[in-house]
């Protein structure tokens, strides 16, 4: 399985993720150029930037990437796909990468 398919696989399953979450979970180092071409693939992802705290306490600021849902669905958005995500989520499970080619 590619990083991009991970990263797809986590936001479908866990709603969004964040680089410490890629790093911790998949050894994913450069999460935002994996957004990046996901984003340039189609695949509808946002950037919410939020504030937490590091390890000292100190507050920190970091991106949280999470699929766009279509707001005109209301309350059901949420369990339903957008099309370029149910795409993007098919041409994973069917084994092939970005380029419509087999993984």
């Amino acid at each position: 399985m590619t990083q991009n398919e991970r990263i797809i696989r986590h936001l479908t399953d866990y709603g969004s993720i964040t680089q410490g979450e890629a790093l911790q979970e998949y050894g994913i180092m450069r999460l935002a150029s994996r957004v990046n071409d996901l984003r340039r693939d189609g695949v509808p992802i946002v950037t919410e930037v939020v504030e937490g705290r590091n390890r000292y306490g100190e507050k920190t600021r970091f991106a949280r990437y999470s699929l766009r849902l279509r707001r005109s669905e209301g309350a059901s958005a949420a369990k339903q796909d957008a099309p370029e995500t149910r795409a993007c989520r098919e041409a994973v499970a069917r084994g092939e990468n970005r380029m419509g080619a087999e993984a």
